[in-house]
């Protein structure tokens, strides 16, 4: 298999000790609007200077000796927008793309912690907006599609069993040929006067406008058992099969079609385990910011192997999606 050629650090390193390969590489991936060149100064009408680099980005500055002001050279990108030097910010873009730690930002560039998390939440919306604008739908005639749900919470100390505290219940749905996975939130509320959050498994009402728009129809459906699929498959067209992991099936042969499939759930289960450790990472998900975080561990996820995550950033950077 041909694997793309990867983005290193010491692509980054390289590309960061000329300001200008640093400065055509921006503009390349639409981060850095090309110079114009701007024969006087804004303030006064003076002659300016020629172009430097002040504090990392493009300047000139008016000659007359009451004016002398510093005047940027091109506006209306990313990168002239931060306080930020380019330098930082294209670092802080490397790291984020990897999966790299905060620290490792605050420790090698000097930024302070907030920093690094109001920049890594508005990448984590760049993803999220790019993901909800490319997503469709999993599987199609003869593939299959595992389905299941979890709950996003935690235990408090002492008491054993469910979740006492959730943040939330998340629908995951991931096609076995291609590898992509969907996952989005849902909302298990009582039927009734009382608005209270339901417990236990989904009902149709629940997920069944989830299947419908994510799921092709003609797909093969495999669930963990939950009486709602199968009503679900009936209406949207699927052909379902379940294993009953209540009373401990967890795998199964079904013939469809005189073609032999294995039945389970074990490849959306083991995403559930893969998100929830990579959310504790994180010190978890707040409450507002789960959909974000499904979604950039969703993106993550349906990255190819020969896909460069850092270039991959940039071009939905340059394709509209960030946020600010």
């Amino acid at each position: 298999m041909f694997f793309k050629q990867m983005f290193t650090l010491f692509d980054l390193e390289s590309l960061c000790t000329d300001e200008a390969k640093l400065t055509s590489f921006l503009e390349k991936y639409g981060l850095l609007s090309p110079a114009a060149a701007v024969s006087s100064c804004t303030s006064c009408d003076g002659p300016v200077s020629d172009v430097v680099f002040r504090r990392g980005k493009p300047h000139v500055r008016c000659k007359r000796k009451g004016c002398q002001v510093w005047i940027p050279t091109c506006s209306g990108s990313l990168m002239e927008a931060s306080r930020l030097t380019n330098k930082q910010l294209i670092y802080l873009f490397f790291f984020w793309a990897h999966d790299c730690a905060g620290d490792r930002s605050t420790n090698m560039l000097g930024l302070s912690h907030t920093t690094v998390a109001q920049w890594s939440q508005r990448l984590r919306v760049c993803v999220a907006n790019a993901e909800a604008a490319s997503e469709r739908r999993l599987g199609g005639r003869g593939a299959v599609v595992e389905c299941d749900e979890c709950e996003i919470g935690r235990g408090q100390k002492g008491l054993y069993g469910h979740k006492t505290v959730v943040k939330g219940d998340v629908w995951g749905a991931i096609c076995r040929k291609t590898g992509k996975l969907f996952l989005d939130t849902y909302d298990k509320w009582e039927k009734g006067d009382l608005i209270e959050r339901r417990f236990g498994p989904p009902s149709v009402d629940d997920v069944a406008d989830l299947c419908a728009s994510r799921i092709a129809k003609g797909s093969f459906l495999f669930t963990d058992g939950a009486r709602a699929y199968e009503a679900i498959s009936k209406k949207c067209g699927y052909k379902h099969s379940y294993v009953d992991h209540g009373h401990g099936q967890y795998a199964k042969d079904v013939v469809f079609g005189g073609v032999t499939f294995r039945v389970h759930t074990n490849t959306i289960d083991g995403c559930w385990g893969r998100l929830k450790t990579w959310l504790n990472a994180r010190g978890g998900a707040q409450d507002h910011l789960l959909w974000e975080n499904l979604k950039e561990f969703q993106w993550r996820n349906n990255l190819s192997d020969a896909s460069d995550p850092f270039l991959t950033l940039l071009d939905l950077v340059r394709a509209g999606h960030f946020p600010f």
